[in-house]
């Protein structure tokens, strides 16, 4: 008897990439159920170039997402003698997990589901159970943005070894982030090396983010990327936006803005507004569950003033997790732990 795992398809792809490829030992055949919605918006291919498999080569079944009698009558063609099938329910409209449900929920079959941000399957036929499978597979940051249709090109190397940025991070602490005494920031424009004048402006910083996390994430080169360019058409040269550092840890997507310096008192709302406002932007342009910070080595509290409390609410309502500023680098050797989601 043949295996085949049903994904029932809808906008979060994530849930039905991981369980393809954490069970891809374990089925001889992939089904997608799907929609006209789900086709129309190419939801099903992006869980095909997630999962690194050919586009198109997955059997499709469409249904009508709100038609009980539509659903029933299109998986009446499949085989419930011959084959066990084993159904991630984690998508689908409450019509369609109806219509699943009732008519794979007989002999031989398991239904499953992953639940929202967790990292494990659970199983709700033949048998309810509460204990969860951990999955163990952990996606790239080409196979996350693979999943919602999306392509990336990243730096691909430092300006200066990860020791110099590093050393250069230590000795501007000393001198507690005053960028008047650091004469090389504060004559980064007339450096004679291009490279040199960019680095000094403030591409030291989103380095040493860069390394500071790549190191405390403990996981290979290709989970975490510098100079993140999104593209949605890769024949479209002109990218989309773009992003200091982003990386993948437990199968989550984090998206970081380095800023070393907000400015002054008078700029310093407008700059973050800014940069809040192009962290929102990722889940409203790419649909992407998303985790994002601001970094920066000005102090926020004092530099803000009165104007602290309208910044921490506008920060909350666009969904920016948390902005790490001058007194947390100054308390804190490490950033990982301030980023993650906890539990």
């Amino acid at each position: 008897m043949k295996t085949v795992l049903v994904s029932v398809i809808s906008d979060q792809t994530i849930p039905n990439v991981l369980v393809i490829k954490d069970l891809q030992d374990s089925y001889d055949d992939l089904l997608f159920i799907s929609t006209e919605y789900v086709e129309k918006k190419g939801l099903d291919r992006w869980v095909e170039l997630g999962c690194g498999i050919k586009e198109n080569s997955v059997v499709r079944i469409k249904v009508v997402e709100d038609d009980l009698n539509d659903i029933r009558n299109k998986l009446k063609s499949l085989d419930l003698e011959n084959t066990q099938y084993v159904v991630n329910m984690s998508g689908g409209t409450k019509v369609m997990t109806i219509g699943v449900y009732e008519f794979f929920s007989t002999k031989n079959n398991r239904i499953i589901y992953v639940p929202i941000g967790k990292n494990v399957i659970s199983e709700v036929y033949p048998y309810y159970s509460i204990v969860q499978i951990p999955i163990k597979y952990r996606l790239n940051l080409m196979e996350y943005l693979l999943s919602y249709g999306l392509y990336y090109q990243s730096d691909e190397s430092l300006t200066y070894t990860e020791e110099y940025t590093l050393k250069f991070f230590e000795q501007f602490k000393k001198k507690n982030f005053y960028f008047f005494g650091e004469k090389k920031i504060m004559d980064s424009h007339s450096h004679v090396e291009k490279k040199d004048k960019v680095y000094y402006s403030g591409k030291w910083f989103e380095e040493f983010v860069y390394i500071k996390l790549k190191r405390e994430l403990d996981v290979e080169e290709s989970a975490i990327a510098l100079g993140v360019k999104l593209f949605r058409d890769t024949a479209d040269l002109q990218h989309d936006n773009e992003y200091d550092v982003v990386f993948v840890y437990e199968n989550e997507l984090y998206v970081i803005e380095c800023k070393a310096s907000m400015g002054s008192k008078d700029t310093l709302k407008d700059n973050l507004d800014s940069f809040m406002y192009k962290l929102a932007a990722i889940t409203r342009d790419f649909g992407l569950r998303v985790h994002s910070s601001i970094h920066t080595l000005t102090n926020i509290e004092k530099n803000a003033g009165n104007k602290l409390s309208g910044i921490q609410k506008k920060s909350k309502i666009l969904g920016i997790r948390n902005v790490l500023d001058a007194e947390f680098f100054k308390k804190n050797d490490t950033i990982l732990n301030s980023l993650v989601k906890k539990g």
